[in-house]
């Protein structure tokens, strides 16, 4: 392989292996930024989930309490069993919205029974007794439902926050980490470029010394073949001069 050749292929090796190592920075970069805005956008929507679900569990309470005070209120027995049925449904609804949630289970199912005393007495004609149970019992425990659902949502949000803390710890982390491999590849591809002068710079000195090997080989040829001439021109003086001795002494 020549010299030319072999500069081209230590270049193109070179270039080939900084356009990789540049290739491979940025999609790790891409890829880390892609990530990070997938945890920011998951973190945001589950933090907007828990505070609408607190929010429409608390309209849900609230709605079954006015349907239940409601029933305090009528006196025609068909309003009744219709604004009854409004009741019962309103509060299914409620019971499977927060059946999700473990934490809340004891405070429901609390409410639930206070709520029944209520329609237990409604039932039998006794108006001042559901009364009485609705203010002493089922307020108590709609107060206790509210509290319980508000701590809840509270324990949900800190526990995203928590999880947002550590996944920005763990970006940090993950961060350095990406500065350190790019300062790992930027040293790699210096120390490659030193070897690749140096390389180059030790096959210049080979090069300078079979060059300046062949020519002290070319001088010393040179001389050799002056040296030469020199003695085959001294010969032909040496013969010509005897050759005119010869003929004068013929003469």
């Amino acid at each position: 392989m020549s010299f030319g050749s072999t500069i081209r292929a230590r270049l193109l090796l070179l270039l080939g292996g900084a356009t990789s190592l540049a290739i491979a920075l940025l999609l790790g970069t891409l890829a880390l930024v892609h990530w990070i805005r997938t945890v920011e956008t998951r973190l945001r929507a589950e933090t907007q989930l828990v505070l609408n679900n607190s929010q429409k569990s608390t309209y849900d309470l609230i709605i079954t309490q006015n349907s239940l005070q409601k029933l305090l209120r009528l006196r025609d027995i068909d309003e009744l069993e219709k604004a009854l049925a409004g009741y019962e449904e309103q509060a299914k609804r409620q019971k499977t919205a927060l059946a999700t949630r473990p934490a809340l289970a004891p405070s429901l199912a609390a409410l639930d029974t206070a709520a029944k005393t209520v329609l237990d007495e409604l039932l039998l004609g006794n108006n001042a007794g559901a009364i009485d149970r609705f203010v002493n019992n089922y307020s108590r425990a709609f107060t206790a439902m509210l509290d319980a659902l508000k701590t809840d949502s509270d324990a949900q949000q800190a526990a995203a926050q928590a999880e947002s803390v550590r996944n920005e710890a763990f970006l940090t982390r993950l961060l350095i980490w990406v500065i350190g491999g790019a300062a790992v590849l930027l040293g790699v591809l210096i120390f490659v470029g030193y070897r690749f002068q140096a390389s180059i710079s030790l096959t210049l000195q080979t090069l300078a010394r079979e060059l300046d090997r062949g020519a002290k080989v070319l001088s010393e040829n040179v001389a050799q073949i002056a040296s030469s001439g020199q003695t085959l021109a001294e010969s032909a003086s040496h013969q010509a001069a005897t050759l005119e001795e010869n003929s004068a002494s013929l003469a």
